[in-house]
């Protein structure tokens, strides 16, 4: 194995001292921009790479990023969380280190503690669902920024999704194409996400002269098969809906399936709108579903900015959630057309 090129070998290659190999380094002035230059070719000649250790003694830093989840890292969305995260701080020509505790406190403490002896330079503190959390004891002298969660009080920078502009464009999507008799199947935890998203839902409805009190709204367990129940509870009415608005896509994909035995077709009989834009699912469904992103890219980028750029700001940031226009949803049929919803199918 050939030795890995030394500064020393720069400087023979350059005709200079070590000491000037150095201050180019380091951008030190008082180095002639010939000389300079020769410093340059000749580092890139010897493919030589300053050391990581050796760059962090001279300027303490070790340009790490300590990058702590719960139980993000079980998630479908996970990835592009990490990898926004991961592609900004590259950018930056930093490195990110992850570490994954599982929602449990002792290995949040763990992780922290393990991640300051490594010496990073800063920390992002991630959460699979949006709530309030405060920052572990350790992380309160460094720099930090929580993604997807926020501080019960004024803190450091944090990042979460706009959930409320989120539930408005969803409804928008169903209320644009002129349904009036919409109806929503949200989740049964009451946690940020729902409030957020039914309160966008319900400004939509207002702005639309709907009364959001009169909309019926039934609670499903964030699975396909609480979908498929609120489904069938839904089109059982008197009046039933020509549009749903679901919490989730799997909620969603519970109301396709409840609709099929109904012989409803989508979006024909019944406009339905999602929300997540989960990956393998959305985009597969037939045909295909009209739903909100979540922008976890943009926030785990937007996370490192405000990591290293914005830690004198402080507050809350919510980023966009963006309606993703498929094939759910069309106009109700209108007129002369038959309304009435046909009886199951043997």
């Amino acid at each position: 194995m050939s030795k890995r090129p030394s500064i020393s070998d720069v400087a023979r290659r350059a005709g200079v001292s070590p000491t000037t190999v150095s201050f180019v380094l380091t951008g030190r002035e008082g180095v002639a921009s010939a000389t300079r230059e020769r410093v340059r070719e000749a580092i890139d000649e010897l493919g030589y790479q300053p050391s990581v250790a050796a760059q962090s003694l001279r300027t303490g830093r070790t340009g790490s990023i300590g990058f702590i989840a719960d139980d993000i890292a079980t998630s479908p969305f996970a990835g592009a969380t990490i990898a926004g995260a991961h592609d900004e701080a590259r950018r930056r020509g930093l490195t990110l280190l992850v570490a994954h505790t599982g929602g449990d406190a002792d290995q949040e403490l763990a992780a922290v503690e393990e991640l300051l002896r490594r010496g990073v330079d800063g920390f992002v503190l991630a959460s699979i669902k949006t709530r309030e959390a405060a920052l572990p004891e350790g992380l309160l002298s460094v720099p930090a920024t929580l993604l997807n969660c926020f501080p019960p009080q004024p803190g450091p920078p944090a990042i979460i999704p706009d959930e409320q502009d989120g539930g408005r464009r969803a409804m928008e999507a169903l209320l644009q194409h002129g349904h009036r008799d919409v109806a929503m199947i949200r989740l049964g935890e009451d946690g940020f996400a729902v409030r957020e998203r039914m309160a966008g839902a319900r400004r939509a409805l207002s702005e639309h002269g709907l009364d959001p009190d009169a909309v019926p709204v039934h609670v499903g367990d964030g699975t396909p098969y609480g979908g498929h129940q609120a489904t069938v509870a839904l089109l059982a009415a008197p009046q039933p809906p020509t549009a749903l608005m679901c919490f989730n896509d799997r909620t969603a994909l519970g109301a396709y399936m409840a609709a099929k035995e109904r012989g409803l077709v989508i979006p024909e009989d019944l406009s339905i709108v999602g929300y997540d834009d989960q990956p393998e699912l959305a985009a597969y469904l037939h045909p295909p579903l009209t739903t909100v992103a979540l922008p976890h890219l943009e926030m785990g980028r937007e996370a490192i900015v405000r990591l290293l750029d914005g830690q004198r700001q402080g507050g809350t940031a919510r980023v966009g959630c963006p309606l993703i226009e498929r094939a759910s949803v069309v106009p109700p049929c209108t007129g002369d057309q038959e309304t009435s919803t046909p009886e199951p199918k043997e």
